[in-house]
């Protein structure tokens, strides 16, 4: 397996319809040992069920179980305790055993990571040792493409084809990877599910995101899932990032070896994946006579600092011979240089010249610093193809002045030949976005045959092949927007320019050059220019000239103390572009590309000291609403990319001025970051103001604390850490995260989190749910705080909860209900009664002890001539829903709006007849619903089996198909129907049902109306 095969993205492959996504919890641990605070990567209570309920198919085949992890990656922080189960699907029977190893990538074991197998506070980490896949001495460099793409400089038309050095180099070699750690983990016979612990750490070393993967291998009584047996994680790094450099070496080499290295170093940033080619290019060192030539593209894989590249010396070569290495296409890092001159010396191997030793003078193509235009070295070229058609044999040449500043293209026909044609093309692929045309001057010095022509065109592969016999095609070249065509007949001009059409193309391709013999016998040649007399007569790439226009940067918010409020301020005024050339500024300016986008701006006043930093630009359209990726800025500059211009082609929009000239339109957006905030997160004592006796006492690791309440520990408050460098760390704008983790169940129910916050030193307090806070749903105890300037001191602080959950019944004489005539019963002024607790058979149900997401199950027996009807109000939308029928099941709801949990029941006169029906139904669960499917997220149902349904008094299991009957009674089966339920109904009402199935308990409502037959007194409803 290939490193590109070995490292690539793993895709999540789930066996449950759950759907999984991130959650943290605290695993609460029994005894008096002290233990680690444990982050799950996922929500157990929901998964788990469902992946060991689904494996029980598997038992028959897998009686020892079969083994997986639940979640195929997953992303980590530094610094962080983390649990990962292991699941047993299918049979449980016996002990069985798996190994675990853990393989290094980028991440060290015990420098970026451990694994436990307990959570116990001083239980030593499994025993292990950073082993990298970088470090592998074997493993010189890594080509991205297949060696099919390796090619020669040489033009004479042979295949010498390095392959075969290229492949002793890239090889197979996972067996070279070690594991960094290897521990096994028993299972006990009955036993389902095993937990292990990964604890991040935080080198001082930045580099980037660090990855690793766990792997299970099948020791005894078991086996394991071959697409979920791996496991892979990335540690995310949240400091600041440095840059990566790459450069190539001067080198000297021995000109009787028969093999020399380039050497490519990597410095900065060298835990990202970075990419370049790596060309060779003929100097006095000709390719195929004194070396064989190098074309690849190469990855840098994280961790790597060095690629030594070999290259075939061949017999040719001779003491003070020179050829140059060039690296281009260069991404995620920044070249230090482009090129690097090799030579061969009397003896010694890859001797590297340092940047003071022996000057080399090889040609290297200077291209001039004119804006409009890029040029293109004929060095650059190679001959393609070419045909030969008639009696004997014809001739072609394309040759290169020794000076490398011009070139002959000649073909001769012999008698009785007639269209032939050579072409030349470039080495490598060129950028063609934001390339207007393409230019070059010629000399025709034979041909003046209208049937001979010049020709230019821009293609990912040669239109003419050596088999085509038809050349009319290249006529069509200027239509079809990729180059152009001309007749050979003026051979007494010099230096006859040339120019295309407007091309239509974008993105990398080749360019060729092509003179076409079409008369019978003669020559046809020309000469084609680079750098030559004036510096006119090149080829050149004719640039596109963009009008780029700025567009404001978002608004943020800032206190304003005079208000006593937050508003939303630009942070800079007067922004404008900076011109390329003259410096000057203006709102909009004209650039081509490779040119810098630099942007200027005034901070506004209010920021005072707090001046953002700019750290990059969006591309957007002319309202700003459709953006690009953020490009950073380095040195406070873009540089407008070829690359850039092809990726925000769908952003560029092209006028007319007043002369029907076209107008390419860019708009750019700044990204600012601001500087850090004057916030500090307090600890406080008792006497604190409207603490009620509460202590918040800060942890060692200043992003969390503990919070006590009568000297007891009630719940820690964690925050986000910014992760940054340096004295950094928050940043006005900066979201921050608190999380109340309650000690206890007990906690949990009767606190919420709050928080105290002040907007200078001397400013009032600003309560939590004020400003620009935003609450998060109370059930998950946290809150949300955006950052602004003034924000100086933060208080956690908790708030007692009340759910206020209450039946509230009217009319309450005209039947009975849940509780009534019991102590938790009260009877209201208004006739009303209140019911805040109810006797079951199992013991008292109290009201105050529930929690968001448990089921409330209510029931009612109205009197003669009356129906139960029930009402509450949602709490994510704040409308009222109505019910009826003898019972009604309720889920309690988080506390966003007030009565959220108080349920009304009313016995309201019948005013219409009523009849008895048979009942029976079909299944569907709401996929990823709450227990109260009020705000819906998907409208994907599942049919589900084995499902207990209940209506009213009445119970029914729904078979494969998702189909159930309810029964008088669940015990007996009874196929003639007479134990079939009836329920006694109105047309027009809404009843709810109750459905249990794997393991959690959903709400279902049925809309009678919708239900009802016609003819029939049995019907059948979709739940």
């Amino acid at each position: 397996m290939k490193l590109q095969s070995f490292v690539k993205k793993i895709t999540s492959l789930l066996l449950c319809l759950v759907m999984v996504c991130s959650y943290v919890s605290v695993t609460a641990q029994p005894g008096k040992e002290e233990y680690e605070q444990v982050t799950t990567l996922y929500d157990v209570h929901k998964i788990k069920p469902a992946y060991i309920t689904q494996g029980l198919q598997f038992e028959a085949q897998y009686p020892g179980g079969m083994l997986v992890f639940p979640i195929v990656n997953a992303e980590l922080q530094m610094g962080e305790f983390y649990g990962v189960e292991i699941y047993r699907l299918g049979g449980t029977l016996g002990e069985s055993t798996v190994q675990i190893e853990s393989i290094d990538y980028t991440a060290k074991y015990g420098v970026d990571y451990e694994i436990y197998v307990s959570p116990v506070k001083g239980d030593k980490a499994v025993c292990g040792e950073a082993a990298p896949i970088y470090a592998i001495e074997q493993l010189s460099y890594v080509p991205t493409l297949t060696s099919s793409s390796i090619d020669t400089e040489d033009s004479s038309g042979k295949d010498e084809s390095q392959a075969a050095l290229y492949n002793e180099y890239v090889q197979e070699f996972r067996d070279l990877i070690k594991p960094s750690s290897s521990f096994e983990v028993k299972f006990a016979s009955g036993e389902n599910s095993k937990m292990i612990y990964i604890k991040t750490l935080k080198d001082d070393v930045v580099t980037d995101d660090l990855e690793f993967t766990l792997t299970m291998k099948a020791v005894s009584g078991t086996s394991v899932l071959g697409n979920q047996n791996t496991m892979g994680f990335s540690i995310t790094e949240t400091r600041e990032k440095p840059q990566a450099y790459i450069e190539v070496a001067n080198t000297m080499v021995s000109y009787n070896s028969s093999k020399g290295f380039i050497t490519v170093r990597r410095t900065g940033n060298t835990g990202r994946r970075c990419s370049y080619r790596l060309v060779t290019q003929s100097g006095t060192a000709v390719a195929g006579e004194d070396y064989n030539a190098v074309h690849l593209e190469l990855d840098f894989l994280p961790g790597m600092t060095e690629h030594r590249i070999p290259f075939e010396i061949l017999k040719g070569a001779q003491v003070g011979e020179k050829f140059t290495v060039l690296i281009e296409n260069v991404k995620n890092a920044e070249a230090l240089n482009e090129s690097a001159i090799v030579s061969f010396c009397e003896s010694g191997e890859n001797v590297i010249i340092s940047e003071n030793g022996t000057e080399l003078n090889a040609y290297v193509p200077q291209l001039m610093n004119v804006r409009d235009k890029e040029f293109v070295p004929i060095t650059q070229f190679e001959k393609s193809v070419y045909t030969d058609r008639g009696v004997g044999k014809q001739e072609n040449y394309f040759n290169i002045a020794s000076d490398g500043k011009s070139a002959e293209m000649i073909y001769k026909n012999k008698s009785a030949a007639r269209n032939n044609a050579i072409s030349i093309v470039t080495k490598d692929k060129i950028n063609f976005s934001g390339v207007h045309s393409i230019s070059f001057y010629i000399d025709n010095y034979s041909g003046s045959c209208s049937w001979d022509h010049n020709a230019i065109y821009v293609s990912d592969s040669p239109l003419f092949t050596s088999s085509t016999g038809d050349y009319d095609f290249i006529h069509n070249f200027d239509d079809d927007g990729i180059g152009a065509c001309w007749n050979m007949t003026n051979v007494a001009e010099d230096y006859i320019k040339r120019t295309t059409g407007k091309l239509k193309v974008n993105g990398e391709k080749n360019l060729y050059i092509l003179l076409h013999k079409g008369d019978f016998g003669g020559t046809a040649s020309f000469k084609i220019y680079s750098e030559g007399e004036d510096s006119e007569h090149n080829i050149t790439l004719n640039l596109i000239k963009y009008n780029m226009n700025v567009v404001a940067p978002d608004k943020i918010q800032l206190y304003n103390a005079n208000q006593n409020q937050l508003e939303n301020v630009s942070p800079v005024n007067n922004v404008n572009l900076v011109h390329p050339q003259s410096g000057s500024l203006a709102e909009n300016i004209d650039i081509y590309r490779n040119e810098f986008i630099n942007i200027s701006a005034d901070f506004i006043e209010e920021l005072g000291d707090y001046k953002p930093v700019l750290t990059g630009i969006r591309f957007c359209n002319k309202d700003g609403q459709q953006e690009s990726a953020i490009y950073p800025v380095s040195g406070g500059k873009v540089k407008f990319t070829a690359n850039i211009i092809s990726e925000i082609q769908s952003l560029i929009s092209v006028t007319n001025d007043s002369s029907g000239n076209e107008i390419h339109n860019v708009y750019v957006k700044p990204v600012y970051e601001y500087k850090e905030a004057n916030v500090a997160i307090m600890g406080y004592n008792p006497t604190f103001k409207d603490s009620n006796g509460q202590t918040f006492k800060l942890n060692s690791d200043g992003f969390s604390g503990g919070l006590y309440v009568g000297g007891k520990l009630i719940g820690t408050v964690s925050w986000s850490n910014p992760g940054r460098t340096g004295d950094k760390t928050y940043m006005i704008g900066d979201t921050v995260r608190f999380v109340f983790t309650p000690e206890s169940d007990e906690s949990y129910k009767k606190f919420d989190l709050d928080l105290r916050y002040y907007v200078g030193d001397t400013e009032p307090e600003v309560n939590a749910h004020g400003g620009n806070i935003e609450a998060g749903n109370t059930g998950a105890k946290e809150v949300i705080l955006t950052l602004e300037r003034n924000i100086t001191k933060i208080y956690p602080i908790v708030t007692e909860l009340d759910l206020g959950i209450a039946l509230v019944v009217k009319n309450p004489t005209q039947g009975n209900f849940s509780g009534k005539g019991e102590e938790n019963c009260k009877n209201n002024t208004d006739g009303s009664a209140t019911v805040t607790g109810y006797k079951t058979s199992s013991g008292m149900v109290k009201f105050d002890t529930l929690s968001v997401g448990n089921v409330l199950s209510l029931s009612a027996a109205p009197n003669d001539g009356y129906r139960a009807k029930w009402t509450y109000i949602n709490t994510f939308t704040g409308e009222e829903h109505t019910y009826y029928g003898n019972s009604f099941f309720f889920a309690v709801q988080s506390v966003v709006n007030n009565n959220a949990n108080v349920v009304k029941l009313e016995f309201e006169k019948i005013t219409e007849a009523v009849k008895s029906y048979k009942f029976s139904g079909v299944i569907k669960i709401q996929q990823s619903t709450i227990l109260n499917p009020a705000d819906n997220n998907t409208s994907i149902y599942e049919i589900v089996e084995n499902a207990t349904v209940t209506i009213g008094n009445y119970s029914g299991i729904s078979d494969s198909n998702g189909r159930f009957i309810l029964l008088k009674d669940s015990s007996v089966n009874a196929d003639d129907g007479s134990n079939d339920a009836e329920l006694v109904l109105v047309g027009d009402e809404k009843i709810r049902a109750l459905v249990f199935t794997n393991g959690q308990y959903f709400i279902a409502d049925v809309n009678i109306a919708d239900c009802l037959p016609k003819d029939s007194e049995e019907y059948i409803s979709n739940v």
